[in-house]
C-alpha cells in the first residue's frame, strides 16, 4: 500500500469516529517529544475509536503550525482556546484556564491533550498488540507507529526540496553508518555517554568506516576524528554549535526556527536511511528512529530496550 492510499484511508477512518481528541502539538517541549507523543495519541484514538485533530499554530516551533513542514493529514483547528487551555497533564493550568475548561466541557467539548495524556502514557497502552486492518497495523506499539510515521511524516514539496538539496551536497556514499549523539540540556534529563562510546558500539555491528554523525555539539565531531583517524565522519553541525537548550530554541526568531529545523529534518533523513545507527533510546530522537527504522539495525549506545519514557 503506497503512502497516499494509507493516508487516505486512516482520513476516511478518522472522520467517521464521533468522539474528538482536539491534540495540541509543540506547548512546551522539543520537536520529537512533541512528535511522538502525538503519534502515541493517533494510536490510541485508533484503537478507541476517536477522532483524531490538531492544534499546532502559534507552536513552540512554528507560527504557521505543522504544514511549514509537512503535509497534512488531519482536520486542523486554530482557534485561542487550544493555544491556552490545551496542555500536557503534568502543566498546572492557571485558574482562568481551569474555569475555560470547566465551561468547555458543559458544552460536550472534545478531549484535550491532558485529558487523554495518562491514558497513552500507561504500562497497560504500552503492551497492547493492535490490529487495525485497514491500515495494516498488526503488531505492538513499536510496529504500530512506524505505520503511523509513515501516514504523518510527509514533508511538503518546498521542504522536501530544501532537504534533498543538503543532502545531496554531502555526496554520501550510498553505505553509510551513522551516530546520533544528544548533548546540550540533554544531562538534565539523564547521564550523557561519551561520543567514542558511540564508535565502538558501531564496531559491533559494522566495518563501515563512513559515518555520519548528527549531535548539536560540533565538539563531539572534533573528539570523533582525532580518536578515530581511520573513519570518515561527515556531519551537518554547524561549527559554532555547542550544544541545543529548549529554551534557547523557543526564543529564535522564526526565521531562525526554520533554518534549524530544515537542517535538523536532513540530518534525521539520513540517519533513517543509514545501514546501521548507534543512537540513545532516551533521547526522542533516538526514539523516533527505533519507530522509523525498526529495531533491526538500530541499537541503544547503552543496550536499552525501546520503551515510552
Amino acid at each position: 500500500m503506497n503512502n497516499k492510499i494509507l493516508i487516505e484511508h486512516y482520513q476516511n477512518i478518522n472522520n467517521n469516529f464521533n468522539k474528538e481528541l482536539v491534540f495540541r502539538l509543540g506547548s512546551e517541549a522539543g520537536f520529537f517529544s512533541e512528535y511522538n507523543n502525538m503519534v502515541f495519541a493517533i494510536i490510541y484514538c485508533l484503537d478507541k475509536k476517536i477522532k483524531f485533530t490538531l492544534s499546532s499554530n502559534n507552536s513552540n516551533f512554528s507560527k504557521i503550525g505543522w504544514q511549514e513542514y509537512f503535509n497534512e493529514f488531519c482536520p486542523q483547528v486554530y482557534d485561542e482556546f487550544h493555544i491556552k487551555s490545551n496542555y500536557r497533564v503534568h502543566q498546572k493550568p492557571t485558574i482562568v484556564k481551569l474555569i475555560k475548561d470547566k465551561l468547555r466541557k458543559r458544552k460536550s467539548s472534545p478531549y484535550l491533550t491532558q485529558d487523554l495524556w495518562l491514558k497513552f502514557h500507561s504500562s497497560s497502552f504500552q503492551k497492547l498488540n493492535f490490529n487495525i486492518e485497514q491500515l495494516k497495523i498488526q503488531g505492538n506499539l513499536l510496529k504500530a507507529s512506524q505505520r503511523i510515521i509513515s501516514i504523518t511524516w510527509q514533508y511538503n514539496n518546498t521542504i522536501r526540496k530544501q532537504i534533498d538539496s543538503m543532502i545531496n551536497a554531502l555526496l554520501l556514499p550510498k553505505n553509510y553508518a551513522s551516530l546520533h549523539i544528544r548533548m546540550g540540556d540533554k544531562h538534565k534529563e539523564t547521564q550523557i555517554t561519551d561520543p567514542e562510546r558511540y564508535v565502538e558500539k558501531l564496531e559491533q555491528y559494522t566495518d563501515v568506516k563512513n559515518i555520519f554523525v548528527a549531535t548539536d555539539d560540533y565538539s563531539v565531531i572534533t573528539r570523533l576524528q582525532e580518536r578515530f583517524p581511520f573513519y570518515r565522519f561527515t556531519s551537518l553541525t554547524a561549527s559554532h554549535a555547542n550544544g541545543y537548550d529548549q529554551q534557547e530554541f523557543t526564543n529564535f526568531n522564526q526565521n531562525k526556527k526554520h533554518s534549524e529545523l530544515v537542517a535538523f529534518f536532513a540530518s534525521i533523513e539520513i540517519l533513517s536511511n543509514s545501514t546501521s545507527l548507534i543512537c540513545t533510546f532516551t533521547s526522542n530522537v533516538g526514539m523516533y528512529l527505533a519507530m522509523r527504522r525498526g529495531l533491526l539495525n538500530t541499537h541503544d549506545v547503552n543496550e536499552r530496550n525501546w520503551a515510552i519514557w
